[in-house]
């Protein structure tokens, strides 16, 4: 279901798509998404088409302009608050720069995925599996940054020294999940596929976050002693913000409710992208305002060493990298032998 094979009919239904693209019959079957019938871009063409595709329309400009506006207000936003902390003595405001760069790495890695990913099935695969592997990285530095920044003593010291290597075991098994069921699977995908992602994605969201639920649980029961900051609510609506975020991801609507209609605009990865670029940029005000805010809370835990600070994304980004190459390695071969067939 959501798969056509009828070209003539979807012309006549719409016959003013963008002339320079083409519609979902008249690509390979890896490249066609379930109820978006045009707006593909050719197949096999040099790098320099898919760099030239981000500035005309196609049903990938939106995931690509999506991420991209994000990556430069996240960089702007960067930019203004790390000018305000000491990045060279303040292990704490190491760990927000450490945050900041995750932010920046995913939505750059999803941009070029979504822009690139048309070329060709090799090309294909990798853009995704480096996608995969700069979410994983984002999960990796926003759990560095929840459990030094926003977690309470009584969180912090319970699962103090097995928070962070837990978070790489899921952050690496993340990526290594979502990249075999894509390494795996064939269109039209499997629900079993759509298990391997959200399964593992969940588990580590569930701990990255746990911090965060913590201290929003811990400051309601306590807030006739202590009144809610700005940071609570911030916190509250970044999470606020995941759950449609999610549920964009997990199912494949509206699209299938109107198939074809929301080719261009409206589709539901695009509309997780719209969420979660909003809940990052959220979640960026909020970590930093409880870098500044919460300085003699910092002061009472240990202040974050280099290994603690810089060590853990380290790891997580040498071990996605090995993941990715390892996967990109078997599916040459699957693509090789393939041909031969």
């Amino acid at each position: 279901m959501g798969y056509i094979s009828d070209a003539m009919g979807v012309r006549k239904v719409f016959p003013r798509v963008p002339s320079n693209t083409k519609l979902a019959v008249e690509v390979p079957l890896l490249f066609q998404e379930p109820d978006i019938y045009h707006g593909y871009r050719d197949n096999y063409q040099p790098f320099s088409y898919y760099t030239g595709s981000a500035f005309w329309l196609h049903n990938e400009s939106v995931n690509v302009w999506t991420h991209l506006i994000a990556l430069m207000v996240l960089l702007r936003q960067t930019w203004s608050l790390c000018s305000n902390l000491d990045l060279l003595n303040d292990g704490h405001a190491q760990v927000f720069a450490v945050y900041c760069f995750g932010c920046c790495a995913y939505t750059l890695a999803s941009a070029l995925a979504h822009l690139y990913q048309s070329r060709d099935e090799l090309t294909h695969h990798t853009c995704f599996y480096m996608d995969y592997a700069g979410v994983s990285l984002y999960g990796n530095a926003t759990a560095l940054a929840c459990y030094h920044l926003a977690s309470p003593s009584s969180f912090f010291h319970f699962w103090r020294g097995w928070f962070m290597p837990l978070n790489c075991f899921l952050s690496v098994t993340m990526c290594a999940c979502c990249g075999f069921a894509k390494y795996k699977y064939r269109r039209p995908y499997p629900k079993t596929r759509k298990y391997w992602q959200i399964i593992s994605s969940g588990l580590g969201y569930a701990q990255i976050i746990s911090p965060v639920y913590y201290t929003l649980i811990h400051q309601l029961y306590n807030r006739q002693t202590t009144p809610l900051g700005q940071d609570f609510y911030l916190h509250l609506l970044q999470c606020a913000l995941f759950v449609p975020g999610s549920l964009f991801f997990a199912v494949p609507y509206p699209q299938r409710f109107w198939p074809g209609l929301c080719d261009l605009f409206g589709h539901s990865h695009q509309l997780f992208h719209v969420f979660m670029s909003l809940m990052t940029y959220f979640q960026m005000k909020a970590l930093y305002l409880n870098v500044i805010q919460k300085r003699d809370i910092h002061t009472d835990l240990s202040n974050p060493s280099f290994l603690t600070t810089f060590g853990y994304v380290l790891v997580v980004l040498v071990l996605d990298l090995v993941v990715v190459w390892v996967l990109r390695m078997k599916t040459y071969q699957k693509l090789k032998k393939e041909a031969k067939d």
